[in-house]
């Protein structure tokens, strides 16, 4: 029948972007003709670019992006399918699960992969670069304890767990530093450095927090003051402010000021 389309498989031997921003893809037709760029078709809200193809030692095309490709009279189309290079560096997806992964020219062991998981909905986010890799996990497999986790090559991390105390855990790159926030209030551990205004007690009758230096300045002033009026006054037990942190002296024993 005049104008019906004609179906076959081949591989993508070179992709283009029009001036329209339409994606052409080349087609090694059979017999190994090749031909001009035709337009390629995707999936509703999804786009993808084949890589170029492996070659033999002769240059021709070896193995590629796999091309469902059609005639319609004069009028080519493309659709990119799978590309057999990738699909061993992917993991396994379960029946009714899902993934969009990336071929990347690196050719990493693992290729990069977005994984819905088909038997409960979780997903998982792996980024390989160089000898490690970044993830995002948000894992709904047990009721009651889902976790959202993510963690960087370097080792810092991310993880919200629900149950328990429903924690929230920033680690630092060893992991032997963190801040956690859970449903009984704020754990810090570690070496912690404050920099800004610190404000302690209710928010609506908050209490200045002193800095130890300013703080340690002002009883040296106010010991040097207490010591000079005792002094005058003819008292032998001057009184002293001592730092917070030591337990505070009884009062002394005080003669009567002279007259001014």
């Amino acid at each position: 029948m005049d104008g019906a389309l004609r179906f076959d498989l081949g591989v993508s031997t070179y992709t283009e972007r029009d001036a329209d921003g339409y994606y052409r893809v080349q087609i090694d037709w059979p017999g190994g003709k090749g031909g001009q760029p035709v337009e390629s078709y995707h999936p509703c809200g999804f786009l993808g670019r084949p890589r170029d193809p492996s070659v033999d030692p002769n240059g021709r095309p070896h193995i590629g992006g796999t091309t469902l490709w059609a005639w319609e009279g004069s009028q080519g189309h493309a659709i990119p399918l799978s590309d057999p290079r990738v699909a061993g560096r992917l993991p396994e997806v379960k029946k009714g699960g899902s993934i969009q992964y990336a071929d990347t020219s690196a050719g990493a062991e693992k290729a990069p992969f977005a994984l819905f998981d088909g038997a409960n909905g979780s997903w998982q986010l792996y980024v390989p670069y160089g000898s490690t890799a970044a993830t995002i996990a948000v894992d709904v497999s047990m009721p009651g304890v889902e976790s959202v986790q993510i963690v960087h090559g370097a080792g810092m991390k991310i993880v919200m767990t629900a149950g328990g105390k429903n924690s929230v855990v920033i680690h630092n790159r060893t992991g032997n530093a963190y801040l956690e926030v859970n449903d009984e209030g704020v754990i810090i551990n570690g070496n912690s450095k404050i920099v800004g205004s610190l404000i302690a007690g209710n928010v609506g009758a908050a209490e200045s927090v002193a800095l130890a230096d300013g703080l340690l300045a002002w009883v040296t002033q106010v010991n040097a003051a207490l010591a000079a009026i005792f002094a005058a006054a003819g008292n032998t037990v001057n009184p002293t402010i001592v730092a917070p942190t030591a337990a505070p002296l009884a009062a002394p024993t005080l003669k009567a000021s002279p007259a001014v």
